[in-house]
């Protein structure tokens, strides 16, 4: 099943509402996952795998991403990772659906309406830079969206 699951293509996730507050990650939707953590420690072992996908995506790009790469440099078990997410797709859905909740208070930040009574230029650049240092940090999300 791993197999199979890893070498399909993976459409783009449609952004789902954000999930968590200002600094926050949150918790990943629980449409996306195959069982919701009950405990901290699972919660991190979902942005550990996360992180994971994010490196290996951002290497491999979607396509040659797989299930055992991400749990790999996830430090945990292919059973573990199959434990919260189905396969290679939901996982990509999940990273997806972080990246848009970021993106969105990224955005929120950035579009606040005090930035309308800037200069032009400093509106713009306000604007503009933090998007470029997200992407920037975030090499997978150009993958993923």
């Amino acid at each position: 099943p791993a197999s199979a699951a890893a070498s399909s293509p993976v459409a783009p996730p449609s952004p789902p509402p954000p999930s968590a507050g200002p600094g926050e990650e949150g918790p990943t939707p629980a449409a996306l996952l195959r069982r919701v953590p009950r405990q901290d420690r699972g919660q991190r072992r979902i942005d550990r795998i996360l992180d994971a996908a994010a490196a290996v995506v951002a290497e491999v790009g979607v396509d040659g991403a797989t299930t055992n790469a991400i749990a790999a440099r996830a430090s945990t078990s292919v059973g573990s990772l199959y434990q919260f997410f189905p396969n290679k797709e939901a996982i990509v859905h999940a990273l997806g659906a972080r990246y848009a909740s970021e993106f969105e208070r990224l955005k929120d930040r950035a579009m606040a309406l005090e930035v309308a009574d800037l200069p032009l230029e400093r509106m713009m650049r306000g604007i503009v830079e933090p998007i470029t240092a997200y992407c920037d940090a975030n090499p997978a999300y150009r993958h993923v969206y």
